[in-house]
């Protein structure tokens, strides 16, 4: 009698488990998943386009790769993630859960906020051709027509990336001897770095680029732990001659044990 009493109860469990797994596979919720997105090197091609072409083109030695980090979200007001999606996201190291609102502000639709993305991601272009014609002279960058290629990234936080590229395209010199850097943060049209979002997740992405070096907005600094910091040496800066100084230690070799680096809170 026991044992029989037991084997019900075992599947009913296993009933019970089944119906919670089909019922978590069927709700969505309004959150949104943020995970480590692509990453672009500016100074390579994309879909058999440059990420950042010159016309007429320069004779430069950019070998390395100046990585562009972005982030992958999944959700938004029209398909929200399911629960099982959110459980897995919960215990994953490089993914983050927002509340819907959060990516998406109440009384704004998706189009309007894709729209606002895009317009930043040209801002940001456009202040990394200004920023970048302070270092080299407005000659030398108005001689040549910069063309963006990435048609499919959103948001300001590419414009350090892009205008250490443009510096690297124009300069005779490598700005990265070779080496794989990963680089983040918005710029103005004065050079001043400031803090982008998900830095975590584009931490993990730069990470798994097979990036040693990445060089992230001083501000940013206070959003890493011990973990993320374990994984990648973070340069910070707050300003473009900053994070020059930094690559033209990191590309010659040089006293890597003088780079500032963030430090874990």
């Amino acid at each position: 009698m026991k044992q029989r009493l037991r084997k019900r109860l075992g599947w009913g469990l296993v009933t019970l488990a089944s119906l919670a797994v089909i019922w978590s596979s069927t709700q969505q919720l309004p959150f949104v998943i943020v995970s480590p997105g692509p990453v672009y090197n500016v100074l390579d091609e994309f879909e058999g386009k440059d990420v950042l072409s010159l016309d007429p083109p320069f004779s430069s030695q950019n070998t390395g790769a100046i990585d562009l980090l972005t982030i992958s979200e999944y959700g938004s007001p029209n398909q929200t993630p399911y629960l099982w999606d959110l459980v897995g996201a919960y215990f994953s190291q490089d993914s983050a859960i927002y509340p819907i609102e959060v990516i998406y502000p109440v009384g704004v639709s998706r189009q309007q906020t894709l729209e606002h993305q895009t317009k930043d991601f040209a801002d940001s272009q456009k202040s990394a051709i200004a920023a970048a014609t302070k270092v080299l002279g407005t000659d030398v960058v108005e001689s040549h027509k910069i063309t963006f290629g990435l048609a499919k990234v959103g948001g300001p936080s590419g414009g350090l990336a892009f205008t250490l590229g443009i510096i690297d395209k124009l300069s005779a010199q490598s700005l990265t001897g070779g080496k794989r850097i990963a680089v983040t943060g918005t710029i103005d049209a004065n050079g001043k770095v400031g803090a982008i979002g998900g830095i975590r997740q584009k931490l993990f992405a730069a990470s798994g680029a097979g990036d040693k070096f990445m060089v992230v907005p001083a501000d940013n600094c206070s959003d890493l732990s011990p973990v993320h910091l374990s994984k990648i040496r973070v340069v910070p800066v707050a300003n473009l001659d900053e994070a020059l100084a930094a690559l033209k230690v990191i590309s010659s070799d040089g006293e890597r044990g003088r780079l500032p680096v963030c430090t874990a809170h």
